[in-house]
């Protein structure tokens, strides 16, 4: 893949440059010469415009050489993210005005969209601008005639509705997986955690379909206000480290953003460390449960080894009940577990209460009902064990045990 962009082929790819989930991570590869570098104004430093800024610097070539934004407060937001000489100012004309400046981020009230664009490619800039595009038909007509009249581009970030994951829903409707639709409810701002949120959040987590349960991470995600990219990553990982009280819970999303594909790597090795080593049994029991999402074999047995050998019996309960039910692993990549657990089953070392989560472990995992009983299970096992895991190899990736 070509990794460099000449400018004005920027806002052209802009849809996916603004959106760390839509950027191939090849993009961020490679040097770019200087001639060919990006410069862009960020007008607008608020919840979505500080994300739009920390993805789109994060590209190559790419760089914000000025913010707009009227708090104050905002311009030490936008200093933090790109720099402590980027030039913030309250006046945005100035962005507009400045020649070396190529073109424009934009994410600003709905009402000021149209102003945006039509000052901005009157100045000879490209644009991008959020969603909506527009309030009225007659602000959109405005916009567009703007754009015509002035040769440049303009690119409105609706993204979600071509997004991958709305294909899916629509998928998931079509095939009747959510069952008949009875009602429909949307969300202005914020999400809130009300009572029927609480319900669609419960019964998402032990959903039999794995694509649920990925929603019910970002349903979680949403209500405590993370984005899915690594810059959510980098504040919650420093918030563990900072944020005694709130370490629990930093780990825990973490474990969610490292499932949708946000910075796994590094995440992984965070929460191991945190799931191992931390004095509090609670921050470990989090961590255990962050570790869910993350969906890879080595992370069951990671998880093994917090049921057999954290000194926490709460740590060892959650661990066990993320092998054999909870979280999204597949039931191939459970049923990989099985030996493991018949060994543990037969240590006459094992303690009575790890025993008997073993064989509920078992029970879970296999949908056999067998006696509490290590030598009828390893018998089980050696007769039908290839069997059951051919039978789960059939299945659909997104197939598992749980609830309609």
């Amino acid at each position: 893949m070509n990794t460099t962009w000449s400018r004005r082929e920027f806002l052209e790819l802009s849809g996916a440059a603004v959106g760390a989930s839509l950027a191939p991570t090849s993009l961020r590869a490679g040097r770019v010469p200087p001639s060919d570098t990006v410069r862009f104004g960020m007008i607008g430093v608020g919840m979505q415009g500080s994300g739009l800024l920390g993805d789109a610097i994060a590209l190559p070539g790419v760089t914000c050489a000025g913010a707009a934004d009227l708090y104050d407060g905002r311009h030490a937001l936008a200093k933090e993210i790109a720099g402590a000489n980027l030039p913030a100012t309250r006046e945005y004309r100035r962005l507009l005005d400045d020649k070396n400046i190529d073109c424009i981020v934009a994410a600003v009230p709905d009402h000021w969209h149209r102003r945006m664009v039509v000052e901005a490619v009157s100045a000879g800039k490209d644009i991008y601008i959020e969603k909506p595009m527009s309030h009225t038909a007659a602000e959109g007509v405005a916009m567009v005639d703007a754009v015509k009249q002035s040769g440049r581009i303009l690119q409105v970030g609706s993204q979600r509705v071509s997004s991958p994951i709305c294909a899916k829903a629509k998928e998931m409707i079509a095939q009747g997986v959510l069952g008949d639709l009875t009602l429909v409810e949307g969300w202005n701002g914020h999400i809130r955690m009300t009572d029927r949120m609480r319900e669609l959040e419960r019964r998402s987590e032990f959903s039999r379909d794995l694509r649920v349960r990925y929603a019910n991470a970002d349903i979680n995600l949403a209500l405590e206000g993370w984005q899915k990219n690594e810059q959510a990553a980098n504040l919650l990982m420093e918030r563990a480290r900072t944020d005694a009280g709130y370490r629990a819970a930093a780990v825990y999303f973490l474990g969610m953003l490292a499932g949708r594909g946000v910075d796994y790597d590094r995440i992984h090795g965070v929460l191991l460390n945190y799931g191992r080593y931390d004095q509090d049994a609670t921050v470990r029991q989090w961590a255990v449960e962050g570790m869910r999402f993350m969906g890879k074999d080595e992370v069951l047995d990671e998880l093994f080894n917090s049921f057999t050998e954290d000194p926490a019996t709460t740590v060892r309960d959650r661990a066990g009940c993320n092998i054999s039910d909870c979280g999204i692993f597949t039931r191939k990549q459970r049923m990989k577990m099985v030996p493991k657990l018949l060994d543990l089953a037969r240590n006459p070392r094992t303690t009575g209460q790890t025993r008997n989560w073993t064989f509920l472990a078992l029970q879970e995992i296999t949908d056999e009902n067998l006696p509490v009983d290590a030598l009828a299970w390893s018998r089980w096992y050696e007769e039908h064990g290839s069997e059951k895991m051919a039978m789960f190899e059939r299945l659909e990736w997104w197939q598992v045990r749980g609830d309609e």
